[in-house]
């Protein structure tokens, strides 16, 4: 019933004159007033977000997978090298968040020209490395986000599949691109010229790397996961047999398979 009311619905109305039959078309005026208030008809928003046989380019998988699964994943493995960096050059969060807090009394930190900072262990940290402290965790954050996608070009291609073997690594151009993108990404962060624009320190130690390695890492296991959770949905989505039916091969249709194979 729900087809034959939309087919109906989306079958426009001629109207003719009475005396004529002649289609009178609509002014306008009207075309103008139909086309403004169809956004807020029920009819309209059932008609955009009917479901079409059509291939869909984003759809909610999509939108789970980039925004709460990798996305999430890659968020906090950026998060944690940047707040581990700032760590080791002697900040602590609760140091950070007063940092911040101390802008709004005109106090600005990690400028050249900022005054001494004392931490939460009594640590005096002048101007010039509260500078490098923070291009340090501006360089992790670009390179944490270059890495895990690395990893995640791999992820991507795990639909039904494992993200290992030799099918995932045969394209070549991926790691040309990988390649390419390292030596950009180096190239910004530990280039002293660069950092008055992007941010960044030569000072960064290769060692914060292996923190988004270990959250690529944790990708490429989420996306295995994923795997065995679609496989299973596929599996449980068939139609099972029936219990106790037996589909044997009968007398009956033995006779009647020799007798279309005599004739």
């Amino acid at each position: 019933m729900s087809l034959k009311r939309r087919a109906l619905r989306r079958t426009k109305t001629l109207r003719r004159d009475t005396e004529t039959l002649e289609v009178v078309k609509p002014g306008r005026i009207s075309r103008w007033k139909t086309w403004l208030s169809a956004p807020f008809t029920r009819q309209f928003w059932e008609d955009v977000l009917e479901r079409s046989e059509d291939e869909t380019l984003v759809d909610a998988k999509l939108l789970s997978y980039a925004y709460l699964e990798a996305g999430v994943i890659e968020m906090i493995g950026a998060l944690v090298a940047y707040f581990v960096v700032f760590f080791k050059n002697g900040f602590t969060p609760s140091d950070l968040r007063r940092a911040q807090a101390a802008s709004a009394q005109s106090i600005n930190y990690f400028t050249s020209s900022s005054p001494d900072f004392i931490n939460s262990r009594g640590e005096v940290i002048p101007a010039s490395k509260q500078v490098d402290a923070f291009g340090q965790a501006q360089g992790i954050v670009y390179l944490s986000i270059f890495i895990m996608q690395c990893f995640n070009v791999f992820a991507v291609k795990a639909k039904f599949r494992f993200p290992f073997g030799k099918s995932i690594v045969a394209n070549v151009y991926n790691f040309a691109g990988i390649v390419a993108g390292a030596c950009l990404g180096m190239f910004i962060v530990y280039t002293p010229p660069l950092h008055v624009v992007f941010g960044g320190s030569f000072r960064l130690s290769p060692l914060y790397w292996l923190i988004p390695v270990a959250f690529g890492v944790l990708l490429l296991a989420w996306a295995s996961i994923r795997v065995l959770l679609l496989r299973k949905g596929i599996e449980q989505s068939r139609v099972k047999d029936i219990k106790g039916l037996m589909m044997f091969p009968t007398m009956r249709t033995m006779s009647m398979r020799s007798r279309h194979s005599a004739k």
